[in-house]
C-alpha cells in the first residue's frame, strides 16, 4: 500500500454530489498535489499558484480548504507521518514478541517507508524551521514515535509508572537516533543498504534497552 495520498480526478464534478463531498474531494486533491510539490520541490518553491497548478484547481478552491501553503504543509505531513506510523505498528504487531525482532521489524517498516525520497523530504526536511505551529506537529509526533517506543522497552509494570520520565528521555533519544541517521540516509542518495542502516539503529535500541532493562530490576 502507497503511503502517498490516493489520486483523485480533478475535473468537473457533476451535478447530485453534495457541496461537503466535492469540497472534501478537492481538499484531497490539493493534499496530493502538497505530497508532490513538497516532496520534490520543498515547501518554500511551493507557492500557492505552484500547488493550485499541480492540482489542476484555482486558488479560489485553495483557500476554500486551507489558509496558505503552510496549513497545507500541516495536512500532508500528518497524512504521511500517519500512513508511516500504521505500517510501522502493523510491523511490530505481526513481529515474534522477542526485543530485537520487535525492534527489527518496526525499523524496516520506518526506513521502508523513507525509500520514498518524496516522503522521506517531508517527513525529515521540509518541516524544519518553518513556523513554531509546525515546529510544534513536528515535536507532537516525535514525543508519539517516543511513545511507541518506549512501550517496546522490557520494563516490569511496577517500575514503568516510576520511570516514566527517564523512559520518556530514552524513547526521544532513539527516536532522534533513528531521524539523524535516516535523513543521513536520504541525502546520501540510499548508498547504504538499508539492511546495514537498519542493523545499526537495532545495534543502538538493544544496548538502551539492555541498560534500562538492568536498571529496573
Amino acid at each position: 500500500m502507497s503511503l502517498a495520498p490516493k489520486k483523485i480526478t480533478s475535473g468537473r464534478v457533476y451535478g447530485g454530489v453534495e457541496q461537503e463531498t466535492r469540497a472534501a474531494e478537492r481538499r484531497e486533491i490539493f493534499i496530493n498535489a502538497g505530497f508532490e510539490v513538497f516532496g520534490t520541490v520543498g515547501y518554500r518553491a511551493g507557492t500557492v499558484r505552484v500547488l493550485c497548478k499541480a492540482a489542476g484547481l484555482t486558488d479560489r478552491y485553495f483557500y476554500e480548504s486551507f489558509k496558505n501553503s503552510e496549513e497545507l504543509l500541516c495536512a500532508v505531513y500528518e497524512h504521511v507521518i500517519s500512513k508511516s506510523m500504521t505500517k510501522v505498528q502493523q510491523a511490530i504487531s505481526k513481529a515474534p514478541q522477542d526485543i530485537e525482532e520487535l525492534s527489527r521489524a518496526g525499523l524496516t517498516a520506518y526506513f521502508s517507508c523513507l525509500r520514498d525520497p518524496r516522503i522521506g523530504r517531508i517527513l525529515q526536511l521540509e518541516v524544519l524551521g518553518v513556523s513554531p505551529k509546525v515546529d510544534a506537529l513536528y515535536l507532537k509526533n516525535n514525543r508519539d514515535f517516543a511513545s511507541l517506543i518506549v512501550s517496546l522497552l522490557p520494563v516490569p509494570p511496577s517500575n514503568r509508572k516510576s520511570a516514566t520520565n527517564s523512559l520518556h528521555v530514552v524513547g526521544l533519544a532513539l527516536a532522534g537516533a533513528s531521524s539523524m541517521a535516516a535523513t543521513h540516509w536520504m541525502l546520501d542518495d540510499y548508498r547504504l543498504p538499508q539492511k546495514s542502516v537498519v542493523d545499526a539503529c537495532v545495534s543502538i535500541y538493544l544496548g538502551a534497552f539492555n541498560q534500562i532493562k538492568e536498571a529496573t530490576k
